[in-house]
């Protein structure tokens, strides 16, 4: 069975775009499961904005590490990432977030930011 984790940040204002950070909740509004489950994928959904900027999304282990990049994230567009099947797979449990940073400042219509994480059951 699969399922997701999501995590959404919003906030930007019309000249801020330092990076803002946001926990992941299950589907069903629970943290997620501290237990390690395989990742099998990402989708990045990042939304519209005035300016012409990309997105760049990060997931943090819960002492704040960088475990995952995932860079020029176009506007108004979901990216869909599938991870390889050997390699180094991100572990996401409790404590773990995800940061965006806009390339530079949204515009009049704030830009948000959400990736879910699809793992096997």
């Amino acid at each position: 069975m699969l399922d997701y984790l999501s995590a959404v940040v919003s906030g930007w204002g019309d000249t801020g775009f330092a990076e803002m950070f946001s926990y992941f909740v299950k589907t069903d509004g629970q943290y997620c499961p501290a237990s390690g489950k395989e990742i099998v994928g990402f989708e990045w959904i990042i939304g519209n904005a005035t300016n012409a900027i990309t997105m760049t999304g990060k997931i943090y282990d819960p002492y704040g590490v960088a475990v995952h990049t995932k860079a020029a994230l176009a506007k108004n567009a979901t990216t869909l990432e599938q991870l390889p099947t050997t390699g180094d797979i991100p572990i996401i449990c409790a404590g773990c977030k995800v940061g965006f940073t806009p390339s530079g400042d949204s515009g009049v219509i704030h830009i948000t930011g959400q990736v879910r994480v699809f793992y096997k059951e």
